[in-house]
């Protein structure tokens, strides 16, 4: 075993980030343990430092919770190699896809060994291609690797791909340590409110779960929903979704809020619910994936409505692409009127349009539907699943968000909404007065569709 792991690895083990070189670390390891805090154990390697740092001067906060600044910014080799145990935790030289997820979900990291491992896990391809000397078909990513990005990053000489990698690997560091530091943490916000808002989708294909916690955060019941499922439980939350399903998850890390589902400030309770959403869906189907969230990728064929809601049975589906606007019409002024959520998602149709130069676009507005000054009009995406907020009868306008950003409200006309959109369902609210519309007449077999060219 390495001397400098040796010295380290009852720090490391115990999930402290420390630095074998200083001559403090079980002093620093014991206050810890008394304290109950986390320190900054990340101290400046001695000998030779690299020069190139990848953070800004951190702010840190001391006993008296004050602010401060660290001495020194970290840079992503010296994180590493400070932390090889972290990283390289079987010490094969290789570190993992599964080792970085499961660091990331270390509650007990320093914010910048966390700040690392979401680096690394954005840009896991492209660091892994730096070194040649890796093993042929390998596509692991490797301490040498490692050595070859701090080579990089102090070569003033870089092509468009290598810079692009640096930029990349310094927005990584710095939304993490963002996300430790500056976000506010609290269940629902420092309001406590739930919104659509707080929605934003990280880097898995989960819209269809996501886009139903929109919907359910626009209406009052299912806000309520929302705020009945998830009950603290120490470090972490007990989640009970309406279906029946229980589990409880730690309160997400850092990393977790960089990669998953995020955190904007509007309250941590869609990442809280996709982590447990994940973690059942683990336990229930056996899925072998390095993270809980991981399981929630592509999760349209588990029924994320009937989850959520509880009401598979009162699911409703239609298909826009297949209506003609006036049918479309009545069908949407009654699940606006009835529904607890709807959502929409779109599908091939959406590249259909693009190949044929009409890109299908939604328009930015205001809570009142206006337009917002500045802002440029915003392609609907394919394959995607989004919420639909309400609808305007009066102008035939469709206010949609998209759970990549829960905050911003969309509005498409009936027209591209009926040509993009392939699939939409709703949940009927049982709490509202369900006002019959010329929708059940035009499902009714003795109507006529009229010929549409």
């Amino acid at each position: 075993m390495p001397e400098r792991l040796e010295k380290t690895e009852e720090a490391q083990l115990k999930g402290f980030s420390a630095n074998s070189d200083t001559d403090h670390v079980q002093s620093e390891i014991q206050e810890c343990r008394e304290s109950g805090l986390l320190k900054d154990l990340l101290k400046p390697p001695r000998g030779n430092e690299t020069t190139t740092p990848f953070l800004p001067a951190l702010i840190l906060t001391n006993d008296n919770n004050q602010s401060t600044v660290s001495e020194k910014p970290k840079s992503l080799d010296e994180i590493i190699r400070s932390n090889e145990r972290v990283f390289d935790p079987d010490r094969d030289g290789e570190i993992s896809q599964k080792e970085l997820a499961h660091a990331a979900s270390n509650p007990a990291l320093d914010k910048n060994v966390l700040a690392a491992i979401v680096a690394l896990t954005k840009n896991y391809a492209a660091l892994a291609d730096l070194n040649n000397e890796s093993i042929v078909f390998s596509k692991s990513l490797t301490l040498k690797d490692v050595d070859e990005f701090c080579k990089l990053a102090n070569n003033s000489e870089r092509n468009g791909s290598q810079k692009e990698l640096m930029d990349s690997v310094d927005l990584a560091m710095k939304q993490t340590v963002n996300q430790a530091d500056n976000v506010n943490r609290d269940l629902f916000g420092k309001d406590n409110e739930i919104s659509p808002k707080a929605v934003q989708q990280g880097g898995i294909g989960d819209c269809s779960f996501l886009a139903v916690l929109a919907g359910m955060a626009s209406t009052a019941s299912g806000r309520e929903s929302i705020r009945n499922m998830i009950e603290p439980d120490g470090d972490g939350y007990v989640v009970k979704f309406p279906n029946g399903d229980t589990t409880r998850v730690v309160k997400p890390t850092a990393a977790e809020l960089t990669l998953y589902a995020g955190n904007n400030g509007n309250g941590m309770w869609p990442a809280i619910l996709e982590k447990a959403y994940g973690q059942v869906l683990s336990q229930k189907y056996n899925k072998d994936v390095n993270a809980p969230q991981l399981a929630a990728d592509g999760c349209e064929k588990y029924g994320p409505m009937n989850t959520l809601t509880g009401d598979k049975p009162c699911v409703q589906t239609i298909e826009p692409s297949k209506m003609i606007d006036e049918e479309l019409h009545e069908a949407l002024i009654m699940m606006s009127r009835n529904a607890m959520v709807v959502t929409a998602g779109t599908g091939p149709n959406v590249d259909a349009m693009v190949k044929d130069g009409n890109q299908p676009m939604a328009e930015r507005v205001d809570a009142n539907g206006n337009p917002i000054e500045g802002k440029e009009p915003v392609a609907i995406s394919g394959f995607h699943v989004y919420s639909v907020e309400r609808y305007d009868p009066e102008s035939r306008s469709v206010f949609l968000r998209n759970p990549h950003d829960g905050a911003q409200l969309l509005k498409v006309p009936l027209s591209t909404y009926r040509q993009a959109f392939v699939g939409m369902s709703s949940v009927p609210d049982e709490r509202m007065v369900d006002q019959p519309t010329k929708y059940e007449a035009l499902k009714s077999p003795n109507f006529q569709r009229p010929n549409v060219a």
